[in-house]
């Protein structure tokens, strides 16, 4: 098991124990790091999220939900989802038991979903304040690449931010 501290939070992953063997023979002085502690890190580290109370990373068949509380991580977990309905459930049954209010609390979004797509607009009747993940300005996509929304990738293209 590998343990990351993060905001006074130990964050602890199980990596597939011969895939980390491989990693550690191939690449002795690389670091290994969950996905998670990214997007808790950006969550409070990034030029977006950082004036957010919660970030929703939405992947294909699973979401990232994170929350913080002033400096403190408040909750992050991950959930699988088949429909739009259920990433709205989880979002705003997290924020009940937090007693995170819609109208005062700021969401950063993102994922490969589009501005327009029907659980945005969904969002956007329950939380007042949401806001689409924006690249780093040191950020600079080349061809084809430049043509994605902003939000898309967000985490991928954000990791080398992150000091850990």
């Amino acid at each position: 098991m590998l343990h990351q501290a993060l905001y006074d939070v130990t964050f602890c992953f199980t990596p597939d124990t011969e895939l980390l063997a491989q990693l550690e023979r191939t690449f002795p002085n690389a670091s290994l790091r969950h996905s998670g502690v990214v997007s808790i890190h950006l969550l409070f580290s990034h030029h977006t999220l950082k004036s957010c109370d919660i970030f929703l990373n939405i992947h294909d068949g699973f979401i990232e939900l994170a929350a913080k509380r002033k400096s403190g991580l408040l909750f992050y977990n991950v959930f699988n989802y088949s429909t739009s309905e259920d990433i709205l459930y989880y979002l705003l049954f997290m924020m009940e038991q937090f007693d995170l209010d819609p109208a005062f609390t700021k969401l950063g979004v993102a994922g490969q979903r589009p501005v327009t797509d029907g659980l945005m607009e969904q969002l956007k009747k329950y939380i007042h304040q949401l806001v689409f993940c924006a690249p780093e300005p040191s950020v600079r996509l080349e061809g084809e690449l430049q043509q994605l929304p902003a939000h898309y990738y967000f985490t991928l293209l954000n990791q080398h931010l992150c000091e850990l």
